[in-house]
């Protein structure tokens, strides 16, 4: 017996402990269809043809995959309902389905069936359990591990950088040359990318697929204060003021800066009326501090110098005018979770800006 055989059989065993008042009436295996099996079932008094993908893997990459299969077969199949049937399918796998329209059942418990009169929505919170080898607490724990490696320092330039190059076909090498990554963090990223659904690898050619996904699950776990933020006042009442003072030291003096959040996004799409300046330096606060007349202050400054958690932040800077901001990807990333309006600055920046 081969695993997807050992998950369809364990899916039958366990049918009424994931489903309570289901069952399942009658099985049909199928050959030369680009989907597994044919299951009736009954659900209270509905009765129900449920096409099925197996996988024995639940990762978005083939989960993309069986919903393409399931798609392209369920046309054959009157009055059947797609859905996917794997081992264990994470959070975002389950919002993936939903969103193609496509049920699922995993054997932890997770279930989405939508037909008829029938809406099942069932995840799993907070219980240990095992089934075909799969202990649920241990996989989420490797999801949040993936997570904070994604999007760690190093390896969060290699995704700015894809994101800023959306329609760009890379090498591994060229991509590990522009993020300013070793070959193999580089390796590691597009393979974990991969893996979650987000990039094609073909003939050594990588090409990103789903930006506004991968920036929608970076923007998720993200927040600016991250980052080493020292506030100041201001003598300058007027920010635009600030800024162009600012700019302007930066010109003399050889300075490496980009400026954030509302005062950045002012630059680029004006959407929110500001009263502070952020922005990213390279090097010491010290001579922006002295030239700037700021002095530091615990609460009220409308200043604030920001030392980078990784000199990647400064990749793509863009120059409008006299003035530098960040790059379109950082902006948004500051701003999602930014308090203050921040979230209506970069729902408004991406839609003016960003092409995902």
């Amino acid at each position: 017996m081969n695993r997807e055989e050992e998950i369809i059989s364990q899916l039958i065993k366990d049918f009424q402990r994931i489903i309570p008042n289901g069952k399942v009436i009658g099985k049909q295996k199928v050959e030369k269809k680009p989907y597994d099996l044919v299951f009736d079932v009954q659900i209270n008094k509905t009765r129900k043809k449920l096409v099925c993908e197996v996988k024995s893997v639940g990762q978005p990459r083939y989960l993309y995959q069986a919903i393409g299969q399931l798609k392209l077969g369920i046309s054959a199949e009157k009055d059947a309902y797609p859905i996917i049937v794997a081992p264990y399918i994470s959070e975002r796998g389950r919002n993936i389905c939903k969103e193609a329209g496509v049920g699922f059942i995993d054997l932890q418990g997770n279930v989405f069936l939508k037909f008829n009169s029938i809406l099942i929505d069932v995840q799993q919170v907070g219980v240990k359990d095992r089934a075909m080898g799969i202990d649920r607490v241990s996989v989420k724990k490797m999801e949040k591990r993936t997570l904070r490696r994604l999007f760690s320092p190093v390896s969060s330039r290699v995704i700015r950088v894809m994101l800023e190059n959306s329609k760009e076909v890379w090498t591994l090498r060229a991509l590990s040359t522009e993020a300013e990554a070793s070959l193999k963090q580089t390796y590691l990223v597009t393979n974990t990318l991969d893996e979650e659904g987000f990039v094609d690898k073909k003939r050594g050619a990588i090409t990103l697929t789903r930006p506004g996904e991968l920036l929608d699950l970076w923007a998720s776990s993200y927040n600016i204060t991250i980052n080493e933020i020292q506030t100041f006042y201001s003598f300058e009442k007027n920010p635009t003021s600030l800024m162009k003072k600012a700019s302007a030291l930066a010109r003399e003096k050889g300075l490496k800066y980009a400026f954030t959040l509302h005062a950045g996004a002012s630059l680029v799409a004006p959407f929110v009326r500001f009263t502070d300046v952020h922005f990213y330096l390279a090097g010491s606060r010290g001579i922006w501090i002295e030239k700037l007349d700021l002095r530091p202050v615990e609460y009220g400054g409308t200043v604030h110098l920001i030392i980078p958690y990784d000199k990647g932040v400064f990749y793509n800077r863009q120059i409008v005018g006299d003035m530098v901001t960040v790059s379109n990807t950082q902006l948004y990333l500051d701003l999602h979770n930014y308090p203050a309006r921040g979230k209506e600055q970069a729902d408004f920046l991406r839609a003016q800006k960003l092409s995902f």
